[in-house]
Parts: structure tokens; C-alpha cells; sequence
């Protein structure tokens, strides 16, 4: 069952015709991109079925209604008799369906559940204490660096467009194209970025208080803003984590997993080989692989879609420009500072990688020199430069698979 439930926001504009400026697609880009094993990743191995050991794809039970299991790819390692492994298969699989429904729920910022206090209902009880689960109540924490989440109305607004079925309906959200979209965002952000505004109280023991001035309240009502809070397109990254953690504590340990919007954690130390693609105009080529043999978190981010579900991410108007969910809340413009960009650490969560990711990310250029403080964080990076991949990882190990015109360069050399 499709369980990215995201549904179309209604702004308080109305639609104006807008003058395109052609922005013609450059002749290539290069993507090194780590987390795709949702539509296929060379693991040195092919997936075997259960009856042998091998690589098995586990899915989230068809009967869990609720789950966020089609946000996920996961992959593990079975070893055995065909009868354990049909057995283990059972076990992690049940484990998982857990973990996905409780994460679901949690996370959910359009609908209710009767005994889950998550995101949808924080934004419907503004000014009250409140209990939630832990997992919830640590993605708070681990946001608190920044006042992203404030921002929701405009993310959500974003994710309509992108899942806008033509340019028309796309332009409605578009910050760059719709005057009034663009000063209503204005607005909202002017909210967002003040704590007097709207500011999320963490008590300890799992309790908050989502305060929200009766200013904001009484503009949310008038331009039917319903949430203040949402993690939109971070909300895997934690999503993943808990995964990760659950799937650990309960003795599983022998596989990875991997998300639609670029996060990746393994379980335990993976001998990976990953894709690397070009774009020559529309198409995509494989140009070579790159081997990463150790325990990691990613965050992938590239500027523009490479496969099915990626358009979730990015939209791609007739005219040949992007949008994308990557807004900048200093002008609720979409933008993405390079072609590709990818951070990884063995050391750190998904979550934790965030503060090194986006601010470089979502930016008018990409700021290389930021990436000087990485390596004494125990961060790896790869980003582009035109033709060129830079990378800053010793043991990454990358491979042509056709005489190319791409360059690898890595920062030690």
C-alpha cells in the first residue's frame, strides 16, 4: 500500500499568468548516488531468493495499513537452511512492520490516530503540554540547531508542486514564478523565524509545548494554515535512525537500508558498491562504480530526477527548468547549490549529518570551503564541479565502467 500520504495544500492566492525565463539544462551532470538501492544497488552479489542464504528484500507486512515501509528500501543478509531462513525472514520482517506503522504514526503530520500524540496533533493543540513517544521527542531535540521546522506551511506547499501533474497547477506554489505565492511565503517565514511567533518547548520526560502567539493563530486561521511544525523532507533522516536502532536492539544486524529522498544507513560493516551516472541532456548513463567497504550513514542529494520516485523531490517544468522541495527561507526560492552533493560518516546517524548538509546544500553556490572542517567531524564528502567528483574519502574506490569524460578527484591527492 502507497503510504506517502502527502496531499495538495491550498494557498490563499490565486493563480496570475508569469513570464518564463528559459533556463536551458546544462549539457551533462554527474551523480554519485549513494541510496538507490530502492531501484537497484550493486552489492558485489546478486539478491538471492529465501531458500539459500543470500541478500533478501523485506517488506513491510501487506496487512499493515499504516506504515512508512514504501518511504524505505531494505535490504538483509539471510544465512542458513532454507527453513531457517524462511523463519529469520519472518522474524526481521514482523520487527520491521513494528517499527515502520509506530514511525508512520509518529510522523504524520495530515492525520489523526486515537493513541498517538504525533506531529498532525501537536499542530492541532497549540499552547498545551503535551506527551509524546520518545523517538518523536529525540527528532525534536536533534532539530533544535535550527528553526527549519517552523517553516511548514511553505515545505508542504512545495511538496505540491512537486507532485503537480503540469506546469499551471505547478506554478501556483512556485515562490519564483507566483507573486502572491512568493509574498505569502514571505510571510509565513517572517513568522517562523521569530520564537515570539511560534517556538517549540522541549520540559523533559517526553513533554512540550508547541507555543504559538495569538497573532499567528489568528493569521493561520484567516489563510488556513494547519501546521506549524513538520519535518518534511528531514523526516526520514530520523525516520531511518529509528529503524536502524529498533532493528539493532532486536538482534538483527546483517543488512542496510535506504530511502526514496537520499538516507542510508547499513546495520553493520557493508562491502557496498554503488552507481555512478551522468546526464547527457535527458538521459541517463552509467558511467562507473564506486566501492565503499565499511559501517556509514549518507545523506544523497542531487538536483534533479534520476528515477521514478525522485519526482516526489523535484519538478521539472516544460521548459526545461527545476523546482524542487529544497526551499531557501530567506526567499522561499527552490535551489540547490551544485549538481550532487553527499556526506557520509561511520560514525554519525543520518540525523546528526543534517547541520553538515543542507545549509551548503540549499544555497545560490556551492561553499567548498566549508567542507575543511569534515574531516575532524569524521565526515566524507562527494560533490560536484561540472565534470569533476570531488571526493575526500581514502578507502573510496571508484571504477569506469566506459572510456568516460567525467574526472575523479580526490582532495588528498
Amino acid at each position: 500500500m502507497k503510504d506517502r500520504r502527502k496531499r495538495f495544500v491550498t494557498l490563499p492566492v490565486e493563480h496570475v499568468e508569469v513570464n518564463h525565463k528559459h533556463v536551458g539544462l546544462r549539457l551533462f551532470f554527474f551523480i554519485f548516488f549513494v541510496a538507490v538501492a530502492i531501484v537497484g544497488i550493486a552489492l558485489g552479489v546478486y539478491f538471492l531468493t529465501r531458500s539459500e542464504s543470500g541478500w533478501e528484500t523485506v517488506t513491510v507486512r501487506s496487512s499493515a495499513m499504516n506504515n512508512c515501509g514504501g518511504d524505505f528500501g531494505f535490504y538483509y543478509y539471510f544465512e542458513g537452511t532454507s527453513t531457517q531462513n524462511r523463519s529469520a525472514y519472518r522474524a526481521v520482517q514482523d520487527k520491521y512492520t513494528e517499527l515502520c506503522v509506530t514511525a508512520y504514526r509518529e510522523f504524520s503530520p495530515y492525520e489523526d490516530f486515537s493513541d498517538v500524540k504525533n506531529v498532525r496533533y501537536i499542530n492541532a493543540h497549540p499552547n498545551e503540554e503535551i506527551v509524546v513517544d520518545e523517538v518523536l521527542y529525540k527528532a525534536f531535540e536533534k532539530s533544535a540547531w535550527s528553526r527549519f521546522l517552523y517553516g511548514a506551511p511553505v515545505w508542504q506547499a512545495y511538496e505540491s508542486l512537486c507532485a503537480s501533474s503540469d506546469d499551471w497547477t505547478a506554478e501556483l506554489y512556485d515562490g519564483a514564478l507566483n507573486a502572491e505565492a512568493a509574498a505569502y511565503y514571505a510571510e509565513v517565514l517572517s513568522f517562523a523565524s521569530d520564537p515570539d511567533s511560534v517556538d517549540l518547548e522541549l520540559l523533559g520526560d517526553n513533554k512540550l509545548i508547541l507555543h504559538v502567539s495569538p497573532t499567528y493563530l489568528a493569521y493561520a486561521q484567516e489563510n488556513g494554515v494547519e501546521s506549524f511544525v513538520d519535518f518534511a523532507y528531514w523526516k526520514n533522516a530520523f525516520i531511518i535512525d529509528a529503524l536502524v536502532e529498533g532493528l539493532r536492539a532486536a538482534g538483527f544486524g546483517a543488512g542496510f537500508l535506504t530511502s526514496y529522498d537520499g538516507y542510508t544507513r547499513t546495520l553493520t560493516d557493508q562491502h557496498c558498491t554503488f552507481p555512478l551516472f551522468a546526464k547527457i541532456d535527458d538521459s541517463f548513463v552509467h558511467e562507473g562504480v564506486a566501492q565503499l567497504g565499511k559501517n556509514f550513514s549518507s545523506v544523497a542529494l542531487h538536483s534533479f530526477i534520476t528515477r521514478g520516485m525522485d519526482d516526489e523531490m523535484h519538478y521539472l517544468y516544460a521548459d526545461g527548468h527545476y523546482a524542487h522541495v529544497y526551499v531557501d527561507p530567506t526567499d522561499a526560492v527552490s535551489k540547490c547549490a551544485t549538481d550532487c552533493f553527499i556526506v557520509y560518516s561511520p560514525e554519525k546517524s543520518c540525523a546528526d549529518l543534517l547541520p553538515y548538509v543542507y545549509p551548503l546544500w540549499i544555497a545560490d553556490s556551492f561553499d567548498s570551503s566549508a567542507l575543511s572542517s569534515y574531516s575532524s567531524a569524521g565526515l566524507f564528502y562527494v560533490y560536484t564541479d561540472g565534470p569533476t567528483a570531488h571526493y575526500s574519502d581514502p578507502d573510496l574506490v571508484v571504477t569506469m565502467i566506459d572510456d568516460g569524460q567525467w574526472t575523479f578527484r580526490s582532495i588528498l591527492d
